[in-house]
């Protein structure tokens, strides 16, 4: 008598599924050859899982990044997601068949955050994650210029006010 493969519901991953199918063929040449080749699709299955289960948690912290506001409290939100995220994609990485998805991830998680960094004003923030990225956007290496030129001129002016007005006191305390 034969019987038809099994329909699992659609909380059974398919994967899983089909393995359990595969396993209970009549025809036993369509089987797996032995229980360490279903350990080996089993695993396979858990390490993509697990693979899957970082990138989709290092995308929705980049979602979060993504919508912070300007407020001192959301920007240390964000720093928290972005380290997150960086983590989760990192963690993604370590599998040879998820790490250019990660890749592409990570750059995006860095490109987003130096976004929110210049944004902010931030160019310390900006500088570190800067020299980490691989790449940057014409769009945000020009906003990164411009806010390095920035900061470097009102470093010259708040010197040269320091210099005016060590000069003054010394000139003051001669008088006396």
């Amino acid at each position: 008598e034969r019987s038809e493969a099994c329909k699992f519901p659609t909380s059974v991953p398919k994967y899983l599924g089909d393995l359990a199918n595969q396993s209970c063929h009549l025809e036993p040449e369509k089987r797996p050859s032995s229980v360490a080749e279903f350990r080996k699709a089993l695993e396979a299955y858990f390490t993509l899982q697990e693979a899957e289960n970082y990138i989709s948690a290092g995308q929705t912290l980049l979602a979060d990044l993504r919508t912070i506001g300007t407020n001192v409290a959301q920007k240390q939100l964000a720093l928290s997601d972005y380290h997150k995220a960086l983590f989760a994609f990192e963690q993604a990485r370590r599998f040879p068949s998820h790490q250019s998805l990660a890749d592409q991830w990570l750059s995006e998680t860095n490109e987003t955050m130096l976004a929110i960094a210049i944004e902010h004003k931030e160019m310390q923030v900006a500088k570190v994650i800067y020299d980490a990225c691989s790449t940057v956007t014409p769009e945000l290496e020009a906003k990164y210029q411009t806010l390095k030129k920035e900061i470097n001129s009102k470093k010259l002016a708040y010197q040269k006010l320091h210099k005016a007005y060590d000069q003054a006191h010394i000139r003051k305390e001669k008088f006396w």
